[in-house]
């Protein structure tokens, strides 16, 4: 079978990243009461690449964030950043190692200005929290200006969190998150609620981070997927049900039968 140019160029990147998987779940289980919301899921996302992670309502995709990000402790399996195993860290200490999560709704602080969320995100000594809120420190930390370019929001640095669109708030949290510079992003429906042009801002925006960030994303916008996956997951009944191109997923009979429908993935 020939493969197409896009084809053998993601065949290349897969073979150049499969050398340096940091990211893996091994057998993954939660219960809760007798109900087993995660059960046994398996995942490996390698260094740098940008995985999406699909399925139904109630398929564990959400959960299985909880239990990566500390917010839920497992009953089984492991998780594993770089070789260490951090399961059932506290969250703040799996923050620290390297993980960063943004959730569906948007968790900024609404009373202070943009400029003053981005500086609280950069906050990492005791006693920064008040001189931001005084308004000391015009000139922006490197990372933090990366940010504020990379989310287009310079226009709005001095503008209350709180009078901010909706897509510019959500823009604002990926800020906040990349100002910690994670090496394991998780972005659980990114694009919820957004516009059409919000949803290809976004789009823009994340498929920037590729390669410099491992990207975990739970998202329903088959569109948003399309523009910039490379390798998606598929989430049934808790467990890996199928992975592969967006080719090879709308082609699957198991996905089909279980998710996606005769009408492949654009009609998910």
């Amino acid at each position: 079978m020939m493969l197409s140019g896009h084809d053998l160029k993601l065949v290349e990147r897969v073979n150049m990243i499969q050398s340096s998987a940091n990211f893996v779940v091994e057998n993954l289980e939660v219960s809760f009461n007798g109900f087993k919301a995660v059960d046994g899921m398996n995942l490996k996302i390698y260094d740098g690449e940008l995985r999406v992670l699909l399925g139904a309502n109630g398929a564990g995709k959400t959960t299985l964030m909880d239990l990566i990000s500390g917010r839920t402790k497992s009953t089984g399996g492991k998780v594993l950043l770089n070789g260490k195993n951090i399961t059932n860290w506290e969250e703040h200490l799996i923050a620290r190692e390297g993980i960063g999560r943004k959730f569906q709704i948007p968790n900024v602080f609404r009373e202070l200005t943009v400029r003053q969320n981005f500086l609280i995100a950069d906050c990492r000594q005791t006693g920064v929290f008040s001189n931001v809120l005084k308004g000391i420190g015009r000139t922006l930390p490197e990372n933090v200006q990366y940010a504020v370019e990379l989310t287009e929001l310079g226009d709005v640095l001095d503008r209350e969190a709180a009078i901010l669109s909706h897509g510019q708030t959500q823009w604002l949290e990926i800020g906040m998150l990349l100002v910690q510079n994670p090496q394991l992003i998780l972005l659980d429906e990114p694009t919820a609620g957004m516009t059409a042009q919000e949803t290809q801002k976004t789009a823009e925006i994340i498929t920037r981070l590729k390669g410099q960030h491992t990207i975990l994303v739970v998202e329903h916008d088959m569109g948003f997927v399309r523009a910039i996956c490379e390798r998606i997951t598929v989430m049934h009944q808790g467990r890996n049900l199928a992975e592969g191109t967006v080719k090879e997923i709308e082609n699957s009979e198991a996905v089909k039968a279980a998710y996606l429908g005769s009408g492949g993935i654009g009609h998910a």
